[in-house]
């Protein structure tokens, strides 16, 4: 699993201590015939210019084997859309706003 975190590179540090808090999907005995869970966290590309030149040379996506050209910010994109549709929906009832989110999200994925 690869996690992509604009503070990954400092929530790292502890991630395997929180194993055990992860659903038990996640949770891979290697005894019940399973892989051992590997966890790679990497730093998003765009938020690179506010860490120091070691830390984005260890941990920017760019340079993590396996991630391929994804820059990790696509979350941003769909936040920024959805902020746009906050100031109509937060007077909405919970159903209307839940169908709102989900047709604005559809329509972005596709």
């Amino acid at each position: 699993i690869m996690l992509s975190y604009d503070v990954g590179c400092q929530c790292r540090v502890h991630l395997l201590d929180r194993k055990p808090l992860l659903p038990d999907v996640l949770q891979h005995d290697e005894s019940e015939g399973r892989p051992a869970l590997s966890v790679r966290v990497g730093l998003p590309v765009w938020h690179g210019s506010a860490h120091v030149e070691k830390c984005v040379t260890e941990h920017s996506l760019r340079y993590k084997t396996g991630a391929a050209m994804t820059d990790g910010e696509e979350i941003e994109c769909v936040w920024s859309r959805l902020n746009l549709k906050a100031m109509v929906m937060k007077e909405m009832h919970q159903d209307g706003r839940h169908e709102n989110i989900e047709k604005a999200i559809n329509a972005h994925n596709f």
